[in-house]
């Protein structure tokens, strides 16, 4: 999977703007994570998908359970009525 698919732009915006910049798109492995945080000067990172599909991600990661998320970006989650992920249902 292509993570962090903007980061390149990001990293460049980061260096031309004195504002904060938040990554998004693509943030599936908490090891690229780190990598992108390390790397330049973005400050935060976004996810969306991987937490439609898995809501309590973040609490699995801290806990020690770094298995990248189970998201794999097919969209389907946004054409359900209220964005449910289809391998939930």
């Amino acid at each position: 999977m292509n993570e962090a698919y903007c980061k390149d732009f990001a990293l460049a915006l980061a260096e031309e703007v004195a504002i904060p910049i938040i990554l998004v798109g693509g943030h599936r492995s908490t090891k690229n994570m780190e990598s992108v945080l390390n790397e330049g000067k973005i400050k935060y990172l976004s996810l969306s998908r991987p937490l439609i599909r898995e809501p309590d991600l973040p609490n699995r990661w801290q806990n020690g359970d770094t298995v990248p998320a189970k998201c794999v970006s097919c969209n389907m989650c946004y054409r359900t009525d209220g964005h449910k992920c289809v391998f939930n249902k």
